[in-house]
């Protein structure tokens, strides 16, 4: 609980939004909660919508001639002024609530997120408990809390989060339905359970532990799981429900492979009848239904957009975030550290064990990287669903990998991989200090908690030479959860917020009080529009306007080929203040983005004549 607590919450707000995914779910919060409570929201005026598509991409873009429309912004997300239909709402809705409770700020829009990146520790735990027992789930609980990008990736405000406690909550409640519990006959037959393997670089014949079969001693079953009406089955579907209101089809893929290889690992039988199958689809439809009902009432095209941004991705239709075949696999490495001398070693383990039922977190883990794999669209945090199927797949090798270790004394190949894994702790560690160096503001802390990273690492050394094996793996984690925090603290957050626009929105906005020039917030980086007013006044009829653009990607590729910075165009901003033409464009110097930044702004001179409109 105080490693969960302290990987997902600690300094949660700390870090800044300086890239548009977190900022797209903020910026849609936030107009939820300036609307008021759901149930009394003020209603807004947006255009009407169609599909179109630009540069590869559809989009629901406005209809100019058409009418406006009133909607409720909790029903419809708008961002920027526009309807935002390309992710469900249940992220948006989490964040809006608290920002009405809280106050708007980063650690509010990333609490939730964070918090449920906590719960599945403990549902996590409970599930390898349910099919291996205490010490592998003790192990699973530890890696989860102490892999780096699990952490990492629970603590923004994205739909991925939710979308990967809710497939493990479901996975976890099928397997719960089911009656599925361990057997609990003593320590001796945990011991026996977990370590019986018969590891080929096993040189003594008294290493050989006889493994107990599942089929030898029928697992107990709970007597409420035979009944009708199971808890366990209605949770499945409400969470189920949830899971597609988080991020819509991608859900029932996630749990689709884990519950089929669980049935065909363990022969487990099916949880429930057909009644208790049927109140919960139900209940699935009770839950997931309403929404898109009552957003295709008002926005028709929305169902365009929507098999687009589901189906297209797998039938090649949607050509966003395109990546290599194997950029997975590149990346598994990263997706391990810094379990990754077990995690190699995890692999391996199925094949050696040959028992079906330690086949089930790899084959979960294997499938769901394999099709993922043949999708063209690949971002990292796609497979964080996936990351609690590692994280058990680690634990199932570890646990009698370590106790093979503890007999012959951290000798031959066990002795190896712990080593190897306890060097890439210290090593990370002292290179800790170079890191946070960089920091001026904070590095007097982060100096200080980087000694004391230090010297966590090198308590497992200790206890590797003692042959401590499970007492190892303890310290390994706690100087892990160490080191991570850190790193992502003192190092990674402030190489971030140097790129954030925090600075230049804060002067942005001094710049425009105290001039007759009016910041365009239709066309605002969410970024940026995050930390400036939601719906800034433009008065009437201005003919200056303020715009910031985001020239990330113009910068680097300047940066690469030795380039200067281009003049601006005035063609480059036609059509982004309506009813106007841009007659000329002017650079503003900004003491927060000198130079060839990334953040520039620019003033907009528009001519507003007869021949303009027409």
């Amino acid at each position: 609980m105080v490693l969960a607590a302290a990987m997902f919450l600690l300094l949660l707000g700390r870090r800044q939004f300086a890239a548009s995914h977190e900022a797209r779910v903020a910026q849609v919060a936030r107009e939820m909660a300036a609307a008021g409570w759901p149930w009394d929201a003020a209603k807004v005026d947006v255009a009407r919508v169609r599909p179109v598509k630009r540069a590869g991409m559809l989009r629901l873009a406005p209809e100019p001639d058409a009418p406006l429309i009133r909607v409720n912004p909790w029903v419809v997300p708008i961002l920027n002024g526009e309807v935002r239909l390309q992710k469900p709402p249940l992220p948006y809705w989490c964040a809006a609530v608290l920002f009405r409770l809280v106050g708007v700020n980063e650690g509010t829009a990333r609490f939730v997120p964070a918090v449920l990146g906590a719960l599945t520790t403990f549902l996590l735990f409970d599930l390898a408990l349910l099919l291996y027992g205490r010490r592998v789930a003790w192990c699973a609980a530890l890696v989860w809390v102490t892999t780096y990008i699990i952490p990492e990736e629970y603590r923004v405000a994205m739909a991925d989060p939710y979308l990967a406690f809710f497939t493990l909550a479901c996975v976890w409640a099928w397997v719960r339905a089911s009656g599925r519990t361990t057997r609990r006959r003593g320590d001796a037959e945990t011991r026996r359970e977990d370590t019986g393997v018969c590891f080929p670089f096993s040189a003594s014949p008294r290493l050989r532990v006889p493994a107990s079969s599942p089929a030898r001693a029928p697992a107990r079953r709970d007597l409420r799981c035979a009944s009708t009406l199971n808890p366990y089955l209605l949770l499945f579907y409400a969470s189920l429900a949830m899971g597609a209101l988080s991020k819509g089809p991608p859900i029932l893929l996630h749990v689709a492979v884990p519950i089929v290889m669980y049935h065909i690992c363990f022969r487990a039988r099916l949880p429930g009848g057909w009644t208790g199958h049927l109140l919960g689809a139900a209940a699935f439809l009770a839950i997931a239904l309403p929404w898109p009902l009552l957003v295709l009432r008002q926005v028709p095209n929305a169902t365009v957009l929507w098999r687009y941004e589901s189906v297209g991705e797998i039938s090649g239709e949607n050509q966003e975030n395109l990546r290599e075949w194997w950029y997975y696999l590149a990346n598994l490495p990263l997706l391990a550290a810094p379990w990754l001398a077990l995690w190699v070693f995890s692999v391996v383990f199925p094949f050696l064990r040959n028992r079906s039922r330690v086949f089930f977190p790899f084959a979960w883990y294997a499938l769901i990287l394999v099709f993922f794999t043949l999708v063209g669209q690949k971002k990292d945090p796609y497979l964080l669903p996936m990351m609690p199927a590692q994280a058990m797949m680690i634990a199932v090798a570890a646990v009698p990998l370590l106790c093979v270790a503890r007999r012959i004394r951290m000798r031959r190949l066990p002795g190896a991989v712990v080593a190897v894994q306890a060097a890439i702790g210290v090593g990370f560690a002292l290179a800790l200090p170079v890191l946070v160096w960089q920091d001026h503001a904070a590095r007097a802390a982060g100096l200080f908690v980087s000694a004391g990273a230090i010297g966590l690492s090198l308590l497992p050394v200790r206890e590797m030479f003692s042959a401590r094996s499970m007492r190892w793996l303890d310290w390994q984690g706690v100087a892990y959860a160490a080191i991570l925090l850190a790193f992502c603290n003192f190092y990674l957050t402030p190489v971030n917020n140097d790129r954030s626009p925090v600075a230049l929105c804060r002067e942005l906005r001094s710049l425009a009080d105290g001039t007759h020039r009016v910041i365009l917030g239709s066309k605002l980086p969410e970024e940026a529009a995050f930390y400036l007013p939601l719906h800034p006044k433009e008065g009437t009829a201005p003919m200056r306007y303020l715009v910031v653009v985001d020239d990330q990607v113009g910068v680097q590729a300047r940066a690469k080929k030795g380039r200067a910075e281009p003049p601006a165009e005035s063609d480059k901003f036609d059509g982004w203040v309506p009813d106007a033409k841009v007659v000329s464009v002017r650079r503003v110097k900004m003491n927060s983005a000198p130079g060839d930044a990334r953040w520039k702004v620019y003033e907009l001179t528009v001519d507003r004549s007869a021949l303009a409109l027409k």
